[in-house]
């Protein structure tokens, strides 16, 4: 029996005042809620490391987890509260676009085409069950990478690009 061992090839962390200060717009120019926008940043950071260390990789051999306790939580609290105060009528949903979770793991995949295993988690602790799953599908070779990304709409976000080496 091989013996496999999990290593981290990259790390990021970026606090909520970074992410606001760096103005960052993702490829194509989409309006996102700031939790996928936080996580689509930290998620390109950490796939142009492994592009540059590892050189030409197979999408369908990466991975992805994303762990959140809250999500989009308060864009979705904003919404709402402009219902319940204008109606349906006065409002326009491109106010408040992708105010759901897996738009954070959709938007991931589909800018980075990313196409091995991908899950999203809504956990206590950030990152505790993205990390486990990333590491469950590296140990049994369903992928060679997985980028796990921690993060909520308000706070710091998290990464880390993780490589099986046998």
């Amino acid at each position: 029996m091989r013996k496999v061992e999990m290593i981290a090839l990259s790390r990021i962390q970026i606090s909520d005042a970074d992410f606001i200060n760096t103005a960052y717009i993702p490829k194509g120019g989409r309006v996102m809620d700031d939790f996928t926008k936080k996580i689509l940043f930290c998620a390109e950071k950490l796939y142009k490391k492994l592009y540059n260390e590892a050189g030409n990789v197979n999408p369908e051999r990466i991975g992805l987890a994303i762990g959140t306790a809250t999500g989009p939580l308060a864009s979705v609290q904003s919404a709402v509260q402009a219902l319940v105060q204008h109606g349906y009528r006065s409002i326009n949903p491109s106010f408040f676009p992708n105010v759901m979770l897996s738009a954070a793991l959709s938007a991931c995949t589909v800018h980075l085409c990313i196409k091995g295993p991908c899950c999203l988690f809504y956990e206590p602790a950030p990152g505790v069950h993205a990390k486990e799953y990333c590491l469950m599908q590296l140990s049994v070779s369903a992928c060679d990478f997985a980028i796990c990304l921690r993060a909520d709409e308000h706070g710091p976000a998290e990464g880390e690009l993780l490589s099986r080496k046998e």
